[in-house]
């Protein structure tokens, strides 16, 4: 999450957040298959985010500095309980670009 966090910085979370709290900008942590994750919600449920021509669109609209390296393009309808994250230091993030959305269960 660099420039915003740094590595071995500490930092308090509200392990109580309801699903209604959630916005986008808000940093989350959650738990991936075998550690844990620190990311930036850039959308939320009901959006669609959709990967194509190295760039993003969240509902059509092309946000900008991120963008996507894959080869194909790719639609998410983010369902209830679903985000869509992205690293602070996002040239070099392993995120929701790569592994699609998270779940609100799997957000701690």
């Amino acid at each position: 999450m660099y420039p915003y966090l740094h590595d071995g910085q500490i930092v308090i979370i509200n392990a109580h957040c309801n699903i209604e709290d959630l916005q986008k900008d808000d940093i989350v942590v959650f738990e991936t298959e075998d550690e844990y994750a620190v990311k930036r919600i850039i959308a939320l449920s009901g959006d669609t985010v959709s990967l194509s021509s190295n760039s993003l669109y969240i509902n059509s609209i092309k946000i900008t500095p991120y963008t996507y390296d894959g080869t194909s393009e790719v639609v998410y309808n983010l369902d209830t309980n679903q985000y869509f994250v992205i690293g602070d230091n996002y040239r070099i993030s392993f995120d929701s670009r790569d592994y699609g959305p998270i779940e609100f269960s799997n957000i701690i």
